[in-house]
């Protein structure tokens, strides 16, 4: 009987582990003293999360995190493994912040998706014998924003390209076809790769005179970290 109610404990404990921790796959921007870049969350507990970031991090480290719905978390450095890092939250709720759904009374929805980066680069646009050259505004893994683009009247898919990511097939964004400033919102048909975007943004310099920590991520209050 005590080695059986030893097996039941055992089990249960396991169970317990695996509620606490649970394997994901979710894209997500991070921000550490005045740098940013893409990083991937592999796995989330109710205290923090798991991620694998280019980015040079050293335990008690502050950094934010922009979620794929616009939500903005900062946490805190508590381990590093190569180039993963356990990331310490509050409680629950910034738990819940990495994994919920985009909740548009809460949140303006994003034209070209999130996490948002702004970088000093240029991307050509064409359709059959029309062609531009447009500077890019901001970009995400799934969207892009161009200034100054041209107004194809009734073209709703375009061709892009840009210089160390390739040749992509993009659509207008029904969400906001034109920003506030008049740039021209597109999403790509495929999302970027998570690999060849991430050493894009490391090589490519950050627009002139936009800090990391202003980018245009959504006006919210952070969860804070411990």
């Amino acid at each position: 009987m005590a080695q059986q109610n030893s097996l039941d404990d055992e089990q249960q404990g396991d169970r317990r582990s695996a509620e606490r921790q649970i394997s994901v796959l979710i894209n997500a921007g991070i921000i550490h003293e005045g740098d940013d870049a893409l990083c991937r969350i592999r796995n989330l507990s109710s205290g923090g999360i798991m991620i694998e970031s280019a980015l040079t991090l050293k335990i008690d480290d502050s950094v934010t995190l922009q979620m794929r719905t616009g939500r903005i978390v900062t946490g805190q450095v508590r381990w590093i493994s190569e180039d993963r890092a356990g990331i310490a939250f509050a409680g629950a709720d910034a738990a819940q912040l990495v994994t919920q759904r985009l909740a548009s009374q809460e949140l303006q929805a994003s034209p070209i998706g999130f996490p948002l980066f702004q970088r000093e680069a240029w991307a050509k646009l064409s359709i059959g014998h029309k062609t531009a050259r447009a500077r890019i505004a901001a970009l995400t893994p799934i969207g892009i924003s161009l200034e100054n683009a041209p107004d194809w009247e009734g073209e709703r898919v375009l061709n892009l390209s840009i210089e160390g990511l390739g040749d992509h097939l993009v659509r207008v964004s029904d969400i906001m076809p034109r920003g506030s400033d008049d740039e021209l919102n597109l999403l790509f048909m495929q999302p970027l790769n998570y690999r060849l975007f991430s050493d894009w943004l490391a090589q490519q310099p950050r627009k002139a005179g936009i800090a990391a920590d202003t980018l245009p991520f959504a006006d919210q209050k952070p969860a804070a970290a411990k």
